[in-house]
């Protein structure tokens, strides 16, 4: 029960840090696609909202969120060099893992936007991979902000 509290204070105190780093690139799409869908459904189109959400992360368009968290992270751990000293091995990490990790979804990004041009279609291995980095970063990023700033 302490725990739960420690960490809804948490959220509680650092809440603008949270809607503005994390809700407005990761959540504010899908809040106005699902607006949208809402409108449309309105107007009688049966499954719009699947239709819609399924459209937005088809061709892996959340790697673009994560490559920004990455990127995020990544100048977070930079930006933290000179006051943690005694941290350097992990800031390195930290930086090499998202500079590699925002190359990996730069190729996917590539290779499934020429996918999608050429037959239309996208592996759903796609979807799932960019889901799951989007997601990770969301947990990194205020790790990393929070314990070195």
């Amino acid at each position: 029960m302490e725990l739960l509290n420690a960490v809804f204070n948490f959220a509680a105190d650092n809440g603008l840090w949270f809607f503005v780093n994390l809700g407005i690139p990761v959540l504010l799409p899908y809040l106005v696609v699902g607006i949208i869908a809402v409108d449309e459904a309105s107007s009688g189109t049966p499954g719009v909202a699947k239709t819609l959400m399924r459209k937005s992360v088809e061709t892996g368009q959340l790697f673009w969120t994560a490559i920004a968290l990455l990127a995020a992270t990544s100048y977070e751990a930079i930006s933290a060099w000179e006051r943690h000293p005694d941290h350097h091995r992990a800031i390195g990490w930290t930086i090499g893992l998202c500079g590699f990790l925002a190359l990996i979804c730069t190729l996917f990004v590539g290779f499934s936007t020429a996918r999608t041009v050429r037959s239309g279609v996208t592996n759903n291995y796609v979807i799932a991979i960019s889901i799951g980095v989007t997601v990770a970063m969301c947990v990194l990023y205020p790790l990393v902000h929070f314990k070195l700033s």
